[in-house]
């Protein structure tokens, strides 16, 4: 109903091009060769996002006199629930393609990465939301709730929900920067889609 699938580990490009249309007149954007490099290059980006999230936590935990007091047990019950949020974290891509679109989710083991790709074209803004969306649910907005009910809610869970918004936010440095790429090289009237490991944008 959603057409969304889990098409396991991806092996080649080839997998994706099949059943994909390569669109007339479509401009490839300018990416990064690998990717480690769009990785890298998502790390700089989101920099400034981690320090303002680093810094408001501690100011918080300070201001409020909470003392941090982190069992190593409890610190890895929440480091496993970061797996399973990064299937989330896909899904919440899918979900923010139109829904007509056909969505495959697949893995790269051996760089510890999720992606989904489809074909569909979408506008510029909405490509950037697709890109921007997990970061916002999954990070941002549990970090604000954390923060604001820092008195309210249990010491222990406070921390959980800083760990984990914080890691989640920064689980979508490769997010990043297919947003900031479409920011720079896409012009606003146009579509954008996706053709095997590669962004595209054509214009309407």
């Amino acid at each position: 109903m959603l057409n969304i699938k889990y098409k396991g580990k991806y092996k080649d490009e080839k997998q994706l091009k099949e059943g994909s249309t390569l669109y007339k007149n479509a401009k490839m954007y300018k990416e990064e060769e690998t990717v480690t490099a769009a990785f890298k290059k998502g790390a700089l980006i989101s920099l400034p996002g981690f320090i303002i999230m680093l810094v408001l936590a501690i100011i918080m935990i300070r201001i409020n006199k909470i003392e941090i007091k982190y069992d190593i047990l409890h610190l890895a019950i929440s480091s496993m629930l970061l797996l399973p949020l990064l299937y989330v974290h896909e899904i919440i891509h899918a979900l923010t393609f139109p829904k007509k679109a056909k969505k495959d989710i697949y893995s790269k083991p051996q760089e510890m990465a999720l992606f989904v790709y489809s074909n569909e074209k979408v506008s510029k803004k909405r490509f950037i939301l697709i890109c921007l969306m997990p970061a916002i649910i999954l990070g941002i907005i549990p970090f604000i709730i954390g923060i604001v009910f820092i008195n309210i809610i249990p010491v222990k869970f406070v921390l959980d929900i800083l760990y984990i918004s914080i890691s989640m936010f920064m689980s979508g440095i490769g997010d990043f920067t297919n947003a900031y790429n479409t920011i720079k090289q896409v012009p606003k009237s146009a579509q954008v889609f996706n053709y095997g490991y590669h962004s595209y944008w054509i214009k309407k």
